[in-house]
């Protein structure tokens, strides 16, 4: 699974995480304190608006939620001192204010092995898109949120989220991964 991963497949994972769980998790990323962001976070804009703007939040204390389940997954060990996790939230409102204000948001790569993100949400419009290039203007493939579904994939590989304006709130768990060579 892993090697299939770094070639370039993604992974969906429906039901990820046990239902008593997912709706622990549901409730109290409402409650979480988030910090103003944008994307890319490796440039610097004016003002976040400018960019992709969003909210983050540290989760350190999801972490165990995930950890062994994804070494479950992909057969491998992951090296708990690097793995990265953090609520995202974003407002349609804020997004209709940005350059961005389109169905996909900055395409970009994640530096680590392998990447994920979690939904909250079901969206037929919303989730994430997967470019062959960083330029190219359509997404070869985009997956749909869908509540309590992971999707894993290789940090190097080209993607975006995806815009669905019927939310004005979206959460998303994002994460990622490097292996233990």
């Amino acid at each position: 699974m892993y090697n299939d991963l770094l070639n370039g497949d993604i992974r969906i994972k429906r039901n990820f995480l046990e239902e008593k769980i997912f709706i622990k998790l549901k409730k109290e990323i409402k409650n979480l304190k988030f910090k103003k962001m944008y994307q890319p976070i490796d440039r610097y804009f004016g003002n976040r608006l400018l960019a992709y703007p969003c909210y983050d939040a540290l989760v350190p204390q999801w972490k165990d939620y995930f950890l062994l389940r994804l070494e479950d997954i992909i057969k491998q060990k992951i090296n708990h001192k690097t793995f990265r996790i953090q609520a995202r939230k974003t407002l349609s409102s804020e997004l209709k204010l940005s350059p961005y204000n389109k169905r996909f948001g900055p395409v970009h790569h994640d530096h680590a092995d392998l990447a994920g993100v979690f939904y909250f949400e079901q969206s037929y419009l919303g989730g994430t898109a997967f470019f062959e290039n960083h330029f190219d203007p359509i997404p070869d493939i985009t997956i749909g949120a869908y509540s309590n579904r992971l999707i894993l994939y290789n940090g190097n590989r080209w993607h975006a989220p995806c815009a669905d304006y019927t939310f004005e709130e979206r959460y998303i768990i994002a994460f990622m991964v490097d292996i233990i060579k």
